[in-house]
């Protein structure tokens, strides 16, 4: 009983070790958080200015130039992504060891706007995708990558600090009584 207490004890400690060697390996980390409600309409998500909150933190002790790149999918094959040959022309400067939370603005935000934006369906027909840009039920990621402006290295881990959004539709009403068999008169 003793050892294997000793032995859960032991393994919680290696595991919150390599979490926070993992973390700061990191030189910027990125938090995304998608503020409900969820949209089923996928022009939403390539418009994050007014969902979206993206913060920056600069893990290092030397000033950061770096540009942003967006993915958002499911667990289905859908991703829409920002373009391979995106790049902005001016970067984001993050001093050392701060938290930057990102304004909403078109500028920061062009790396997931509809012209740098691409689309790959997975099982979902995509001429149905782009007829009403409505995107099916799911469980979607919204992640924020973080390249150095100068070398083009992505500085975060992958899909660290990415938001979750659920897209639900529900059921319309149905009227339960009066039935149409009880004799009932309408109001």
């Amino acid at each position: 009983m003793r050892i294997h207490f000793l032995f859960k004890v032991l393994l919680t400690v290696f595991l919150l070790n390599l979490i926070k060697s993992n973390m700061s390996s990191q030189s910027v980390s990125v938090s995304t958080v998608v503020n409900p409600p969820y949209s089923p309409y996928l022009s939403d998500y390539t418009n994050l200015k007014d969902r979206t909150v993206i913060t920056l933190i600069n893990n290092e002790n030397n000033t950061k130039q770096v540009y942003l790149k967006a993915r958002f999918y499911n667990n289905n094959g859908f991703i829409a992504q920002t373009i391979e040959e995106y790049r902005p022309v001016n970067p984001i400067f993050l001093n050392p060891n701060v938290t930057y939370q990102l304004p909403a603005n078109e500028e920061l935000y062009s790396f997931f706007n509809e012209e740098n934006v691409e689309v790959n369906n997975g099982d979902i027909d995509i001429a149905d995708l782009l007829a009403d840009g409505i995107l099916p039920e799911g469980n979607y990621s919204l992640c924020i990558d973080i390249y150095d402006f100068n070398t083009d290295q992505q500085l975060n881990i992958p899909s660290i600090g990415c938001g979750m959004v659920q897209i639900q539709y529900l059921n319309a009403p149905q009227l339960l009584f009066p039935s149409c068999e009880n004799g009932q008169e309408p109001l």
